[in-house]
């Protein structure tokens, strides 16, 4: 009997010293992906909480996406990758959207072009995310819409996955402490 107890501490002992381990390999990881997501967003002048809370809702939020054929942390197409490589010069491979900082640099070039796209809009946040949800065109029709509107912009977006995409992201960036959390650390 006493055998089976030291057997039994010993394997508890080891099992707390493992997840310990793990836990500081997790954190470690975690904090490095948001030095790399605040530097994404620096490159491009983004907001760094609007780029990470885009992020965390892409990579660990409720979020679906209708076409299934998105990848990585901020859930781009091969069409993206595709432009993002003819602007800057590089060949085109779908493979680099499954690397974390191209990823993000990928995202960040994305929603960059994006807020430029929407400059002229009373808040061209909301248009810009909007657009991570459908097309360019589907956009447009919800952007005159609002613009004929009084209140909140966003509800002229009259599917409830894209609105309620763009309402979650912008309500973590109105927070005053602001918690990135990534699917595979804690918060922050």
């Amino acid at each position: 009997m006493r055998v089976l107890f030291k057997t039994l501490y010993w394997l508890f002992a080891a099992a707390l010293i493992a997840a310990a381990a793990l836990g500081s390999i997790v954190l470690r990881r975690s904090h490095q992906m948001e030095t790399t997501i605040a530097s994404a967003a620096a490159r491009r002048g983004i907001d760094p909480r609007l780029f990470a809370a885009l992020v965390e809702e892409c990579s660990g939020g409720r979020t679906t996406f209708a076409d299934h054929e998105r990848y990585g942390l901020l859930a781009l197409s091969a069409e993206d990758a595709r432009i993002w490589a003819e602007q800057n010069g590089v060949e085109p491979d779908t493979f680099t959207l499954f690397d974390p900082k191209q990823n993000l640099r990928i995202g960040a070039w994305k929603l960059d072009q994006a807020l430029a796209t929407w400059s002229r809009e009373r808040d061209p946040r909301i248009w810009a995310l909007a657009g991570w949800k459908t097309n360019r065109e589907t956009v447009r029709v919800w952007a005159a819409a609002a613009r004929g509107a009084t209140g909140d912009p966003v509800r002229a977006i009259s599917d409830s996955h894209a609105r309620n995409f763009v309402r979650d992201i912008l309500g973590k960036t109105r927070r005053e402490e602001f918690t990135l959390v990534l699917p595979w650390g804690r918060k922050r």
